[in-house]
């Protein structure tokens, strides 16, 4: 059952499996035009997680090289780690980004053409260590996200080091979705990593 059944049928939550990502994704897309908004509803709750998700894997490509892209993906992540904490369901985004159209036709064939790789994902994710979703720890989660996204600044200044922080906002993101406390803590241990290359980038600066 996809995001969007479960929520309609009120069943427990759960984890999302990368291919029922890719399958909720798909249902939402509809025909003609999706916006962004619609995509980001179909997610409900997990949207934070998807767009983690897709927020730091997309930093991970040439993308992240790209002047600019490390502040502007550190807007939307303190954008969305900041409303985790205070509101449940769908993040608010602003309206001419939910309003966004992509069409359709393509959408669905970018997702056919990344169904193999949802396949091996889920070969190595699973639910497992559930305890560190529990909402008592949200508000950590949130300031540790937004903390590694920050780092993204500095890291910015040398090239492809902001890869460090993308990979582990891609791996908290994921474990979200499929409730993989095993992938968040890997996500976490490399922040760790990234959180040593901001203090060696800072004091390396002359004064």
């Amino acid at each position: 059952m996809t995001a969007a059944g479960e929520k309609r049928h009120g069943a427990p939550a759960r984890g999302l499996s990368a291919r029922e990502v890719v399958a909720t994704a798909a249902e939402a897309a509809g025909d003609g035009k999706v916006t962004v908004g619609q995509l980001i509803d179909a997610f409900g709750r997990r949207a934070v997680g998807t767009l983690l998700f897709f927020l730091g894997a997309i930093m991970l490509t040439p993308v992240g090289a790209i002047p600019g892209a490390p502040l502007v993906t550190t807007v939307l992540v303190v954008l969305l780690m900041g409303q985790s904490v205070v509101r449940k369901g769908a993040p608010w985004l602003p309206a001419w980004i939910r309003d966004a159209e992509i069409d359709s036709a393509r959408l669905r064939a970018g997702l056919q053409r990344i169904e193999p790789w949802a396949d091996r994902m889920d070969r190595v994710t699973r639910p497992r260590l559930t305890a560190l979703f529990d909402p008592s720890l949200t508000i950590g989660w949130s300031i540790g996200c937004i903390a590694i996204a920050l780092s993204m600044i500095p890291l910015g200044l040398i090239p492809f080091a902001a890869a460090v922080p993308s990979l582990s906002l891609a791996l908290i993101g994921l474990g979200m979705i499929n409730l993989d406390g095993a992938a968040a803590a890997l996500g976490a241990a490399v922040a760790l990593v990234g959180g040593w290359l901001v203090l060696t980038t800072l004091t390396a600066v002359p004064v």
